[in-house]
């Protein structure tokens, strides 16, 4: 499935929160990356971001 929604929140120490959140299922896909990774994951993103392109994603319902 792809989407356009992608969000990074600031947490703790080196890591942050990242989500894609999925209305259709009334959840979110989420997970904690580090700082190193964010810039180069951020640079390459593309208009529309497909799940399976995430490794280690975990559904969390609203």
């Amino acid at each position: 499935m792809v989407y356009q929604t992608f969000y990074c929140c600031y947490r703790t120490g080196e890591e942050i929160w990242m989500e894609i959140p999925v209305p259709g299922e009334r959840g979110s896909y989420e997970k904690h990356i580090s700082l190193a990774e964010v810039s180069p994951l951020i640079g390459a993103l593309p208009p529309s971001i497909d799940l399976h392109d995430f490794s280690g994603m975990q559904f969390q319902p609203w």
